[in-house]
């Protein structure tokens, strides 16, 4: 799936099928804040990395870091609830075997 915008993400639909990925940016955008803390628009920008390794860089008052093993895992603990928009910045790049095939042998 390419970047279509805001893309609401539900856990469990990361594509990756078994195999690595390049360096993808995302950011997350809160719909509602019912706790009041993290407030609303674009609350966090990060990273998820070749092996699906996700760092995120909380942008709220109380600045913060996190990992998480994959977005799924991210998501099951920031999504709230489908109030939490995963908005990834890159598209998918192409795989390592289209790259390959690219090269002039």
């Amino acid at each position: 799936m390419q970047n279509e915008g805001i893309v609401r993400r539900e856990v469990g639909t990361a594509e990756r099928a078994g195999e690595a990925i390049d360096m993808r940016r995302f950011y997350l955008v809160r719909l509602n804040d019912h706790s009041g803390v993290s407030g609303t628009g674009v609350i966090a920008e990060g990273i998820c990395f070749t092996d699906w390794v996700c760092h995120i860089h909380w942008l709220t008052e109380f600045r913060s870091e996190g990992r998480y093993p994959n977005p799924d895992e991210m998501m099951k603990i920031h999504g709230h609830d489908g109030d939490t928009i995963l908005y990834w910045v890159d598209e998918i790049p192409p795989s390592v075997e289209t790259l390959n095939l690219a090269v002039p042998k």
